[in-house]
């Protein structure tokens, strides 16, 4: 009788901590202002990213994002979905306020049972067409190879958290009147369970640094 107890008690732990608690993760409370800020190679301010959490349903939230330059001007807005249920997390990707079409949706898949060597959701392919400078300008985006590569202790200025390490490959391409220009990127994230993504980095097809996000802080915008 007691090691049947024990069994179910060891049930009940598994199955709760596998499971995604969407009220602990920060697209998940009304309101919240997410800042991450943005730095280049040698560590220079180069942007931020507000994300500001607007309507949660359901196991559903949606939140805008605001990207802003190096001297804190607004540049550009885009929307997401975020989706939370006991299998998995999923977070969309940002799209443009000015997009006229796209070809579906796409987002990153975070499992709440998540393990070292883990391949994550596959492939993920996703084109919209908008303007750049005033040019009709077809992005499409291509991410391959997600993997969970580490666990790592990240500390960053909103805090220290015990992460996933993931790792993926991102290629952009920009099409401008007939005329494509790729960007091939090495992505590695750091997301803590429950919590969501708090440090990115952004590397060249060369190998070397190009970018990092932290976050930098989380308030209720009143």
């Amino acid at each position: 009788m007691k090691a049947l107890s024990v069994f179910l008690l060891f049930l009940i732990y598994s199955f709760i901590k596998n499971s995604n608690d969407c009220s602990s993760c920060y697209y998940f409370k009304n309101n919240n202002e997410i800042t991450f800020m943005k730095y280049n190679a040698k560590g220079e301010k180069i942007g931020k990213e507000i994300a500001l959490v607007e309507k949660i349903d359901a196991g559903k939230s949606g939140y805008k994002l605001m990207k802003y330059d190096k001297n804190d001007t607004f540049k550009e807005e885009s929307f997401a979905t975020v989706t939370c249920t006991n299998d998995a997390l999923k977070i969309g990707f940002q799209i443009p306020n000015e997009v006229a079409d796209n070809s579906g949706s796409a987002y990153y898949m975070y499992p709440s049972a998540m393990k070292v060597g883990q391949l994550l959701e596959g492939s993920i392919s996703f084109a919209v067409k908008t303007k750049v400078n005033g040019k009709k300008t077809d992005i499409s985006f291509s991410v391959k190879d997600r993997k969970v590569v580490d666990t790592e202790k990240v500390t960053i200025p909103y805090g220290t958290y015990d992460c996933y390490k993931i790792q993926y490959n991102l290629t952009v391409k920009f099409k401008v009147i007939g005329i494509a220009i790729p960007m091939n990127l090495k992505i590695i994230e750091w997301f803590s369970p429950g919590f969501g993504v708090v440090k990115t980095e952004a590397y060249n097809k060369d190998g070397n640094l190009e970018e990092t996000s932290v976050l930098t802080s989380i308030r209720i915008k009143k």
